[in-house]
């Protein structure tokens, strides 16, 4: 199930690696709607990191993924209905898998994972370019005398 509201996105799914194109391409469409194209690449690999991680640790690979936006930051949360942790683990760069915390780490602002009652949930920012900056007619009225 899709639920869109202003400045945020949810999807309820079950995971498979089939549905990961269509996910990215929906977390895509989302990013181009808010005028954030500059982070589609980024996101789309965290997003792709985390559902392969819930398809690979969970029983069922159920999930909800959000997407939202505050001032400067988008949030790239989901939950699955594991009680089991990332961990960091010391990359072999020919293997196929054991670089999630690594590709996390390197495309985030920050992350963190919380224990919930129904397993747990990563909650991941990513800053959006130049959101930090006032336009310039801003900037300059502020420094006039």
């Amino acid at each position: 199930m899709t639920r869109i509201y202003e400045g945020e996105y949810r999807l309820e799914l079950a995971v498979a690696p089939g549905h990961l194109p269509d996910v990215r391409s929906q977390v895509s469409e989302r990013l181009m709607v808010w005028g954030l194209g500059p982070l589609v690449d980024d996101t789309q690999s965290i997003v792709t990191e985390l559902l392969t991680n819930v398809y690979q640790h969970t029983d069922d690979a159920s999930a909800v993924l959000c997407l939202g936006r505050t001032p400067g930051l988008l949030h790239i949360v989901v939950s699955d209905t594991s009680y089991r942790l990332p961990e960091r683990q010391t990359p072999d760069w020919e293997a196929q898998c054991g670089r999630g915390v690594v590709i996390i780490d390197a495309l985030t602002a920050w992350w963190r994972v919380e224990l919930i009652r129904t397993g747990k949930r990563v909650h991941c920012a990513v800053t959006i370019p130049g959101a930090h900056l006032l336009p310039e007619d801003q900037l300059l009225a502020r420094c006039s005398v």
